[in-house]
């Protein structure tokens, strides 16, 4: 459990009285149709705050003057801002400290992309995989057999079927996701046949959010 920092505290209230938020109260409340593409999307910005409170701004789609599609970039973000922040780098200390290797999961580009520069900050040598990666093959590969890439950044949703991350040892969670047996099926990737360690699986939370809804949904 990880407590949200104050700008994170601060637009995370601002998302939940904002007049999308009213909106989706009314919507629910009423006894028209019920707007359930106005729910997932407060939903998505209120979990992407608990993540980092920048990341609504990271995932929003934004275009280049041809009309061609432009990646945000994360310079000049500070990672720390994320109330998670503290948590992964104790875990990710203590697994590099014992020569572990880690994966981390995310459902968020945007935060892939802090954990990368996070990363390159401290000149750990990391690979990652994302939905649209073509070599994927030999990322893995570079993960499995080189002793100096300690850590794979995984999109959530890519971190399916025919992965294998058994030269981990602890792998982190940064977000929670609604299906439970996704977030396990990729937790299940460091669990394959050859595994020879005790697997470590770490879930960072807020506590009295939308991800303590989450998780007591997956609970139940």
């Amino acid at each position: 459990l990880c407590e949200m920092t104050a700008i994170q505290r601060k637009i995370y209230r601002a998302y939940l009285t904002s007049a999308e938020a009213t909106t989706v109260r009314a919507s629910l409340e009423g006894s028209g149709k019920i707007d359930y593409a106005s729910i997932l999307a407060l939903l998505t910005r209120l979990k992407q705050v608990c993540d980092h409170p920048k990341l609504p701004t990271l995932s929003a789609p934004k275009e280049n003057e041809d009309g061609t599609k432009k990646k945000p970039s994360v310079k000049g973000i500070n990672p720390r801002e994320s109330g998670k922040w503290e948590a992964f780098e104790e875990i990710l200390d203590e697994a590099l400290g014992s020569n572990l290797k880690v994966v981390v999961f995310t459902l968020y580009l945007g935060m892939m992309d802090l954990v990368g520069v996070t990363l390159k900050e401290r000149n750990v040598g990391y690979t990652e995989l994302r939905g649209d990666t073509s070599d994927r093959a030999a990322r893995l590969e570079k993960f499995a057999n080189d002793p100096e890439c300690k850590v794979f950044v995984c999109s959530l949703l890519a971190g399916g079927l025919g992965i294998d991350f058994t030269s981990a040892s602890v792998c982190i969670h940064m977000d929670r996701w609604w299906n439970p047996a996704k977030e396990n099926q990729a937790t299940d990737r460091l669990h394959r046949i050859g595994q020879t360690r005790g697997v470590q699986v770490f879930k960072l939370q807020i506590p009295g959010t939308v991800e303590d809804r989450i998780a007591g949904i997956i609970e139940n």
